[in-house]
């Protein structure tokens, strides 16, 4: 009974913290100030992973650093994805 807690307490974690990195806010429409906040909190994710990227393909680590390159190409997206909708904001 108390690994099945654990489980869905983990699911519930993991599958949540999942949605919440990818999504702009909570409840659309969103504000500008949300999306700002998501911009910026996308744009750090994006340096960080860049730099992971750079260290593992300098230790020659190719295939963490491919990895490390499809998480950039996607941070990058929504990276730009949020500077758009930032741009294109009314509020």
């Amino acid at each position: 009974m108390r690994a099945y807690v654990i489980t869905a307490l983990l699911v519930v974690l993991v599958g949540g913290g999942a949605a919440w990195a990818t999504e702009m806010c909570d409840d659309p429409p969103c504000t500008k100030a949300q999306i700002a906040a998501y911009e910026r909190r996308v744009a750090k994710h994006l340096i960080r992973v860049q730099q992971e990227r750079f260290e593992a393909g300098t230790r020659g680590q190719a295939k963490r650093a491919g990895r490390y390159d499809r998480e950039f190409k996607r941070t990058q997206r929504r990276w730009g994805d949020a500077r758009r909708a930032l741009a294109t904001a009314s509020n």
